[in-house]
């Protein structure tokens, strides 16, 4: 999602702004790895699929 030393945080808004159906998962690395986006996804009922760190 994200390059090199860019932070893969920034890309999740633009991810879930994406006009597509409804995502139930939401599949990343450990990059993705923070209680704040697994408890945002969770408010949009995606079921988070990250590793923890």
């Amino acid at each position: 999602m994200t390059c090199g030393e860019a932070s893969d945080y920034n890309a999740v808004p633009g991810l879930l702004a994406i006009p597509v159906y409804k995502p139930r998962l939401f599949i990343a690395d450990k990059g993705y790895d923070g209680d704040f986006l697994r408890e945002e996804l969770l408010i949009h009922g995606i079921r988070p699929v990250i590793p923890r760190k």
